[in-house]
């Protein structure tokens, strides 16, 4: 399951035209965007998949479906019978989301409590931005006791940074997590926002696999500095640390990196 997620972040075939396979297949996914289905074939489709006991994964990829925005917490609630699932990837970009409609679809993929792979891109958005819209994402994940690899994407989801702060700050509580994935891209981050981020980090000791997009984040140098020096080297179970930093004018220095006595992979691209 690691070497899958891993290779993703999920490639696998559309099963979407053989309704056979929707009810005995173990992997489906589902490409619905730029139009290629309506919703009632959608609401079929999905229908089909309720009736899968074999389902362990599925991906869903509404990018650019703002047409279907109001329905997706429906389409997810069909997973609700499938007792087997255990990954889940959709793709929620560019769909025009408000943070009315990032609730409800937070609520129905809590309902799905053996879900122990999520994948979710939730960049494009109108999204993070009330008063207390910060906890959607946190508490959906505190409530999901069985998840292990988590992958959220943020990308271009403006004025977002210190939501997006207080939800890695949540996220860190959770010891049960091995694989963490982040995609900050283009969140502008203050010095503060990014330090309590690395802070947070710290925390959760017990990650294998760490992957952090920070393209277009403008955090600072010495900061950065800090997350190499002070921040990873205490993640002492990492076995692969990715770290994107291009854009950002960095030069790193990864000797502190070698104290990860378990850390076989790095990739640090400035």
């Amino acid at each position: 399951m690691i070497s899958s997620f891993l290779k993703s972040i999920f490639k696998s075939n559309d099963n979407s035209s053989d309704q056979l396979q929707h009810l005995t297949e173990e992997k489906i996914k589902f490409l619905f965007w730029f139009q290629r289905d309506n919703q009632n074939e959608i609401s079929n489709k999905m229908l089909q998949v309720s009736k899968n006991m074999n389902l362990k994964s599925i991906v869903l990829d509404f990018k650019g479906r703002s047409d279907l925005a109001q329905n997706i917490e429906k389409y997810l609630n069909y997973l609700q019978s499938c007792q087997n699932l255990v990954d889940l990837n959709i793709s929620l970009r560019n769909c025009q989301l408000d943070d009315i409609l990032l609730q409800n679809i937070c609520l129905a993929i809590e309902k799905l409590q053996k879900i122990k792979v999520l994948k979710l891109e939730i960049g494009d958005n109108q999204i993070l931005q009330g008063d207390s819209e910060e906890n959607l994402i946190s508490k959906m994940i505190q409530n999901m006791p069985e998840i292990e690899f988590l992958s959220i994407n943020f990308m271009f989801v403006i004025n977002s940074g210190n939501k997006v702060t207080q939800i890695v700050s949540k996220i860190s509580d959770i010891q049960k997590i091995v694989l963490l994935d982040v995609v900050f891209w283009a969140v502008v981050l203050t010095n503060s926002q990014a330090t309590s981020i690395g802070e947070s980090l710290k925390k959760m000791i017990n990650l294998k696999y760490l992957n952090l997009d920070f393209k277009a984040t403008r955090i600072q140098n010495d900061i950065i500095s800090n997350y190499l020096q002070q921040v990873f080297p205490v993640l002492q179970n990492l076995i692969s640390l990715r770290v994107d930093l291009r854009t950002q004018g960095f030069n790193a220095r990864k000797d502190s990196l070698f104290k990860i006595k378990r850390l076989s992979n790095i990739q640090i691209l400035c």
